[in-house]
């Protein structure tokens, strides 16, 4: 189980998603570890859905990570001018 963000747990919940097909379970672990896949499957098996979401993680993390950042960087402009 990976703790997916919240805007994907709900898509899950709401189209009634149970569990991952088996290239996505494998594709899942691989591509939010970091690491390089390649993934062969029969067609409508899933394959997109298992690169797409880790790439919306990234995304996220990507996103948080940022504004996380330019917080930090307003703060400490803002402490060092008081």
């Amino acid at each position: 189980q990976y703790p997916w963000p919240k805007f994907i747990s709900n898509g899950f919940n709401i189209l009634g998603y149970k569990k991952p097909t088996p290239i996505q379970a494998q594709g899942w672990a691989i591509a939010l570890s970091g690491i390089d896949m390649v993934g062969i499957a029969m067609t409508g098996s899933g394959k997109t859905l298992s690169y797409i979401l880790p790439a919306f993680v990234h995304i996220e993390y990507q996103y948080n990570e940022r504004r996380s950042m330019s917080c930090f960087l307003a703060c400490f402009f803002f402490v060092q001018n008081i």
